[in-house]
C-alpha cells in the first residue's frame, strides 16, 4: 500500500457491488494517487473499519443491509458519534423506494446519491472524481487553518523566550510539527535541518527526518553533504531557495550568533504549503531578531545600572567591584532558592542599586573615618527612604524592583532593622536576599572606619545572625553553596 492513495471504502452486503466497483476503477488515478480499496459487507464491520481509520477519504454506501435502513445510520455514526466532517459520503441503493432520493438528501450528511446501477457507468467515475477533489480541497483547507494556528501558537509561546538555543529548538519542534501535518505521511520525503557555524564548520543543533528528532547533535555537516553549498549562500544572502525543493533561512544576533535552518520540501508540497511555512519562518525572524535586541537593550541597561551603582560605591570611597559581587551573589542565592528565572535576573540587574540614596548623604559622613555619631546614624539610615523615593514612581518593573531592594536591604529577619522594622517574609524575598549579600560582601571588603574581617569570622557572623538579621532558609542556602559564592567573591577581586 502507498501511504498517499485515496483510500475508498465500499460497505455494501452484495459481493458483486465490491467486484464490479473495484474492477471499473483499478486504473483509476486523480491528482497523481491510486485507490486503495476497503471493503464492509454491513454497516456492523464498516463502523469497526472507520472508528480505527482517520484516512478514509470516501464511502461508497448501501442503504438496506442488516436493516432497511443501516446505510443511514451508518451516516449518522460518521458524522454525529465519529464527528467526522470531512469524509465524503455517496449513497448508492438499489431500493430508491425503501430511501427517496428527495428525503435522503434533505435529512441526511452525504455528498450524492446514486442508484447502484450506475455502476458500470461514466457516472461512477465522476461521482469519483468529484468526491475526492472535495475531500482533497477541505482537507486542505484544515490544514492551512492548523497550520496558522500552529503558527499563531508558536508565534505566542517563543516569544516568551530569552535565550537564542532555546528559541532556535523550541522553534524547530514547532516547525517540524508544522511540517509533518503538511506531509500527507510522506514522513521519508521531509526534512529539517538546523546547523550552527563553529570554526568555519556547521554543526548539526536540529535535525528532523523520518519523524525522529535529534536535538544538539555533536557532529557536523560533511563537505559532500547536499546542504553544504546552501549553507554557505545562505550565510551571505540571508536565505536561499533551489531547484531541489531546499529552502533555507538564516537567524543571526547582535552577539554573532547564527543559525541556517534547512527545509527539504516533499516532491508534492504545493504553493500554499510552501506560503504557510515561509511565513512561519519569517515570523520566527523577526521574532528572534527582536529577541537580539531586546537582550541587547537589557544588557544595556544592566551596564548602565551597574555603572550608577559603581560611582555611588567610588564616592564613599568603596569598591566598585562591591555593586558587582554583590548582585551575583544575589542571583545565585535567588536561583537555589529557587525564584523563576525571570525574577533572578531581575535581582541581579536591580541590586546595585541598593545604596542608590547616599547620593544625598554628605562626604561628612559617608566618608567618616571614625565611628558615626547617633544624628549622624540617623541620617546614614536615611539614604534607604531616599533611594526608594528617587526609584519607587517609575514606571518600570525593575525600577520599582530596584526600590524595593534599596528600601528593605537593612531590614531584618527579626525586625529589628531599618527604615521601618518589618520582619520575616513581611520583607520582600530581593530585601531578604540582598541583605546577607551586601553584609557578606562589605564585612570581606576594607572600608574607611575598618579593615576586612578575616573570612572565617564573616562566617561565624553569618551563622550567629540566623534568625535574627537574616532569613534563616537564606542563611542555609548561603552555606550549601559556600564554595560558589567564594568562586565569585576570588572572580571579582578588587
Amino acid at each position: 500500500m502507498e501511504k498517499n492513495n485515496w483510500r475508498i471504502l465500499i460497505v455494501d452486503d452484495e459481493p458483486i457491488v465490491h467486484k464490479v466497483t473495484k474492477l471499473v476503477l483499478k486504473n483509476f488515478v486523480f491528482d497523481g494517487r491510486e485507490i486503495e480499496f476497503t471493503s464492509a459487507y454491513s454497516a456492523k464491520e464498516a463502523k469497526l473499519i472507520l472508528k480505527n481509520s482517520r484516512n478514509i477519504a470516501l464511502v461508497l454506501l448501501d442503504v438496506v443491509m442488516e436493516e432497511k435502513d443501516s446505510g443511514l445510520k451508518l451516516v449518522r455514526y460518521i458524522r454525529e458519534e465519529l464527528q467526522n466532517k470531512l469524509i465524503r459520503i455517496v449513497i448508492r441503493t438499489g431500493h430508491p423506494g425503501e430511501a427517496p432520493e428527495d428525503k435522503i438528501i434533505l435529512n441526511y450528511d452525504i455528498n450524492d446519491y446514486r442508484d447502484k446501477t450506475d455502476v458500470t457507468s461514466n457516472k461512477l467515475f465522476s461521482t469519483i472524481v468529484s468526491s475526492l477533489r472535495s475531500y482533497r480541497d477541505m482537507n486542505t483547507i484544515i490544514n492551512h487553518n492548523k497550520g496558522l494556528n500552529q503558527i499563531i501558537n508558536s508565534s505566542s509561546f517563543i516569544s516568551g523566550i530569552h535565550d537564542n538555543d532555546k528559541f532556535i529548538e523550541s522553534f524547530s519542534r514547532s516547525l517540524s510539527k508544522l511540517l509533518k501535518n503538511y506531509s500527507h505521511n510522506e514522513v521519508n520525503n521531509i526534512e529539517l535541518i538546523v546547523l550552527k557555524p563553529e570554526n568555519k564548520r556547521f554543526r548539526i543543533f536540529y535535525q528532523y527526518q523520518n519523524d525522529v528528532e535529534n536535538y544538539d547533535i555533536d557532529e557536523y555537516l560533511e563537505e559532500d553533504s547536499q546542504y553544504f553549498d546552501v549553507v554557505q549562500k545562505t550565510l551571505i544572502n540571508q536565505s536561499s531557495l533551489n531547484e531541489k525543493n531546499i529552502y533555507s533561512l538564516q537567524f543571526s544576533s547582535n552577539s554573532s550568533n547564527k543559525y541556517v535552518l534547512i527545509i527539504k520540501f516533499h516532491e508534492n508540497c504545493d504553493d500554499w504549503t510552501r506560503n504557510i511555512i515561509e511565513i512561519s519562518l519569517q515570523n520566527a525572524r523577526v521574532a528572534f531578531e527582536n529577541l537580539s535586541l531586546n537582550k541587547e537593550i537589557i544588557e544595556t541597561q544592566r551596564e548602565i545600572i551597574l555603572r550608577l551603582g559603581e560611582i555611588i560605591e567610588h564616592r564613599s570611597l568603596e569598591t566598585g567591584f562591591h555593586v558587582k559581587r554583590m548582585a551575583e551573589y544575589a542571583y545565585l542565592i535567588a536561583k537555589k532558592y529557587g525564584l523563576p528565572d525571570e525574577s533572578c535576573d531581575t535581582l541581579r540587574m536591580a541590586a546595585p542599586m541598593h545604596d542608590l540614596g547616599k547620593v544625598a548623604i554628605s562626604d561628612s559622613i559617608l566618608n567618616k573615618p571614625d565611628t558615626l555619631t547617633d544624628d549622624e546614624y540617623e541620617i546614614m539610615k536615611t539614604h534607604t527612604t531616599i533611594g526608594y523615593d528617587l526609584l519607587r514612581s517609575s514606571g518600570r518593573d525593575l525600577l520599582k524592583k530596584a526600590a524595593i531592594i534599596a528600601f528593605e536591604h537593612h531590614e531584618k529577619y527579626d525586625g529589628t532593622g531599618y527604615p521601618n522594622r518589618k520582619s520575616g517574609n513581611d520583607i520582600h524575598i530581593f530585601g531578604r536576599i540582598s541583605a546577607i549579600a551586601d553584609v557578606f560582601d562589605a564585612l570581606a571588603s576594607d572600608r574607611v572606619y575598618r579593615k576586612a574581617w578575616d573570612l572565617n569570622d564573616i562566617l561565624q557572623y553569618l551563622k550567629d545572625q540566623r534568625g535574627k538579621q537574616f532569613d534563616p532558609e537564606i542563611v542555609d542556602i548561603f552555606f550549601n553553596n559556600l564554595s560558589e559564592i567564594l568562586s565569585i567573591k576570588e572572580k571579582y577581586t578588587d
